[in-house]
């Protein structure tokens, strides 16, 4: 498992790509929150491609790298859900979200986007 520290363009571009999905997922009704794998790929000019969406990622942990990297990011991942569940059941409006003091579980993820939906 690396951990890649993301150059600003990277970031920048999977905002807009968050902004894309966002803007998707709003026309649909729900009031859960779905998982999806998103398999992306750079090229030598940090144009970021998006390859495709799975809509039921694997996340079973295998041999080597893989298991390696499953392991390392499940535990982050998901407790970082039970925080934003938690921080859901607060009541607290969503732009307060202070990812430093409300996500304790995040570990070394990043949040590199925030919707200024409310």
């Amino acid at each position: 498992f690396v951990k890649v520290a993301l150059p600003a363009q990277m970031k920048k571009k999977l905002r807009l790509l968050m902004e894309v999905i966002e803007a998707e997922s709003a026309k649909i009704s729900s009031v859960g929150y779905e998982l999806l794998g998103c398999d992306m790929i750079l090229d030598d000019e940090l144009n970021l491609w998006l390859i495709e969406v799975n809509s039921s990622p694997q996340l079973e942990a295998t041999l080597g790298a893989r298991k390696t990297a499953v392991d390392a990011i499940v535990p982050l991942v998901t407790g970082t859900q039970m925080d934003l569940l938690r921080f859901a059941a607060s009541g607290r409006q969503r732009l307060s979200l202070d990812p430093e003091k409300d996500l304790p579980s995040k570990g070394n993820l990043e949040l590199i986007y925030r919707s200024d939906a409310r």
